[in-house]
């Protein structure tokens, strides 16, 4: 076989690599668009209860990625998952309403920023024991609020104002 036809069957090899190459990335592409619409309908047609649960996971889903890029030693991808979860719990922070949640929504702002120095401090020294901690609060507070979520059903388990407002809507328990 000449050297001509040698090199045309390794060029239409790598172009058909790379037209599979290209095929692959427009699959996964349409694949995550459609994950992130799913996402954004789940979003936009939740309500504010399930809001916060969203949050929670997106906090939680963020913090166990940055974890992963601690021990992988990828430094761009930890802080950017770090700042993904911290901008969560900013969003967490911003729907407080301090005035309605009275003592329970002050104690939630302390924690809130605790998890914020918390991701603070696993960014600065890349460590993954804060973050560690962190998820471990987020947890235990997406527990906490899911159990929320459930106790209406059987009785409020938060006193009736912080439910709901005169109108019987969803008020602003802690969502801004």
């Amino acid at each position: 076989m000449s050297a001509v036809t040698e090199g045309a069957k390794m060029t239409c090899a790598r172009s058909s690599a790379q037209d599979n190459l290209r095929k692959t990335r427009r699959t996964l592409r349409m694949a995550l668009d459609a994950h992130q619409t799913y996402r954004d309908a789940e979003i936009l047609q939740a309500d504010p209860m399930q809001l916060v649960r969203l949050l929670y996971r997106g906090a939680i889903e963020a913090v166990g990625k940055a974890r992963v890029h601690v021990r992988n030693r990828d430094i761009k991808e930890r802080s950017r998952q770090i700042t993904k979860a911290a901008e969560i719990v900013a969003e967490l922070i911003s729907a407080l309403d301090l005035e309605r949640g009275g003592e329970f929504a002050k104690g939630l702002l302390r924690l809130y920023e605790y998890i914020q120095f918390l991701l603070q401090t696993a960014n600065f020294e890349q460590t993954e024991e804060p973050l560690r901690e962190a998820a471990n609060l987020l947890g235990i507070l997406a527990e906490g609020w899911e159990q929320c979520q459930v106790a209406p059903a059987a009785g409020p388990a938060l006193p009736a104002p912080l439910l709901a407002d005169s109108s019987g809507a969803p008020s602003r328990v802690f969502m801004g």
